[in-house]
């Protein structure tokens, strides 16, 4: 049996470097919606055909690499969208791309947003193949709903911070961790320290010393207040 669960991580995004804070006490994640699709259309030499005569399979992708952008632009505070993999066949300067395979990625802390996003991106998906006369391809491969955390172990943190008298602040993660899953089976909660600039995910990614110290020291506390709950529950 599990007791708690902490997890300490880099914030990887700009909050906490914006204000200028060491810790982020963590309330929950993002739930997220993942898509493969895959356009096929006609290869051909990039020379000869007409545009009008072409199936272009690449194209059809960018309408929809546009459209990710314009509706999660619109449709929530947090809701973001990413197409963070293109594949191209054949993938040569001289030829119309016959077949273009990529993902979707929308994320919001609200479930319902997520969903309401999912359909006006599968409509893009079509108008976009039949606007190039391509065929399609789409495939939900995961689906996750956000994970509120513990309300207790977000309170231990907090007051974790405040024994060594640190400036936190309540935060959302827009990344996935492992607290996502041990959540499902122990109270959990996750303590966030700066990215510097936000970066992560790049060889830029940076986190000062002092902020990995300080981040330390609430998960050391943290831990060490359930630890001694355990003992006196005996």
């Amino acid at each position: 049996m599990i007791n708690c669960y902490f997890e300490l991580h880099v914030e990887q995004g700009p909050q906490l470097a914006e204000a200028g804070i060491s810790v982020g006490v963590v309330e929950g994640v993002y739930g997220f919606v993942w898509m493969n699709v895959a356009f096929i259309g006609s290869a051909d030499h990039a020379g000869p055909p007409p545009m009008h005569l072409r199936h272009d399979a690449l194209v059809a992708t960018s309408d929809v690499i546009e459209s990710v952008r314009r509706i999660t632009g619109t449709g929530g505070n947090d809701l973001v969208g990413t197409v963070g993999s293109v594949d191209v066949y054949p993938n040569s300067i001289n030829v119309i791309p016959e077949r273009v395979e990529f993902t979707v990625d929308l994320r919001s802390y609200d479930n319902d947003v997520v969903d309401l996003a999912i359909e006006p991106i599968k409509r893009e998906i079509e108008h976009a193949a039949g606007r190039e006369k391509v065929e399609m391809e789409y495939e939900e491969i995961m689906h996750v709903d956000a994970e509120p955390f513990d309300d207790n172990c977000i309170a231990t943190v907090e007051r974790a911070a405040e024994t060594v008298d640190v400036d936190y602040m309540r935060i959302v993660s827009g990344a996935g961790h492992d607290a996502n899953y041990l959540n499902k089976i122990s109270p959990t909660s996750m303590i966030f320290i700066p990215s510097v600039d936000g970066i992560s995910h790049s060889e830029d990614e940076y986190t000062e010393w002092e902020d990995v110290v300080r981040g330390t020291d609430v998960l050391l506390y943290s831990v060490l207040e359930k630890a001694n709950e355990g003992e006196t529950g005996r």
